[in-house]
């Protein structure tokens, strides 16, 4: 690991990562749902009722 990050840090980051990390993933955390506010404002707080 420290040779990864001896590298990374001389050539950029994301230069040399792990095999099981991909690229490119298929995935991606969407946030265009996510309030503005969401650490101010508790009436915007998901609720569930069980």
């Amino acid at each position: 690991m420290k040779v990864i990050d001896t590298i990374n840090q001389r050539e950029g980051r994301g230069t040399v990562r792990l095999g099981l990390i991909p690229a490119a993933p298929d995935w991606a955390m969407r946030r265009d749902m996510k309030s503005q506010c969401f650490t101010t404002r508790g009436d915007e707080l998901l609720t569930i009722k069980g």
